[in-house]
């Protein structure tokens, strides 16, 4: 288990096998602030959890293909680092092979939802998974999941 605040068996400056997160946390808030407050504790109110799961199985199917553009449920307002932007919100089952969605957008699906960021851009494959282009004009990276339940989600915990 991994924890911000050492246990009393561990010596400082040392954590868990990933990191020492209370030394990484106190080296950001300098950096960002210029001091810390010694002896506080610190508190986690936001954890953001990121999750990848692959199926050992195999389903071949094909969706239809698009004719159309995929239709927009709703338009709202969503927080990213650069503020606030105008984002889609689409259903994946009213969506087909080879429609493709500018970020930012979300894919609601019955089980999961998926989260397509500004400078990202997301596209259905025949098979009927999603297709996630991250990044913009630095530079492409390219997710490809089976859509399962779960195989790309987003969790916030607040604690």
């Amino acid at each position: 288990m991994c924890t911000a605040v050492p246990r009393k068996e561990t010596q400082p400056g040392e954590g868990c096998r990933h990191g020492d997160f209370g030394q990484a946390f106190n080296q950001r808030y300098i950096r960002e602030f210029g001091f810390t407050i010694p002896n506080r504790h610190i508190i986690i109110d936001d954890v953001r959890v990121r999750g990848t799961g692959h199926s050992k199985t195999s389903v071949a199917h094909e969706v239809p293909t698009a004719s159309t553009p995929p239709p927009v449920k709703k338009t709202t307002k969503c927080y990213f680092e650069d503020g606030f932007h105008d984002t889609n919100i689409y259903l994946l089952e009213e969506m087909s092979a080879g429609h493709t969605i500018d970020g930012p957008a979300i894919i609601v699906d019955k089980n999961s939802t998926m989260l397509v960021e500004p400078q990202c851009k997301a596209s259905i494959t025949v098979s009927g998974d999603i297709r996630i282009e991250i990044g913009g004009n630095q530079g492409k990276r390219v997710l490809e999941q089976n859509w399962m339940p779960f195989s790309c989600l987003y969790f916030l915990i607040v604690l």
